[in-house]
């Protein structure tokens, strides 16, 4: 993401921190619901689908039309808790 933000990750070095989000979704197991809105200012829209693709079964990707970063649940309206409880129903031990 940082590299994204600023151009050949020149704050990586600054901060000592450095969280590889593409190698650990590789290795959750567990049912994921992925929920990105397609106008999200702070994440790019292509690196939630990009994370999605890298995860392994079982997941599902909702895509938000319209909604940003912090504005999803309220775009989202009803079908955000709808959609939670549907996951939640589905992917129940």
């Amino acid at each position: 993401m940082a590299k994204t933000l600023f151009p050949l990750g020149l704050l990586q070095p600054l901060t000592g921190i450095h969280f590889d989000s593409t190698d650990k979704i590789r290795r959750i197991k567990c049912p994921k619901l992925f929920i990105h809105g397609n106008r999200d200012e702070i994440v790019p829209f292509r690196l939630g689908r990009k994370l999605y693709e890298l995860a392994p079964e079982p997941r599902r990707f909702w895509e938000v039309p319209g909604a940003g970063h912090n504005d999803l649940i309220w775009v989202a309206g009803p079908d955000y808790a709808r959609t939670l409880r549907e996951f939640l129903i589905q992917n129940s031990l």
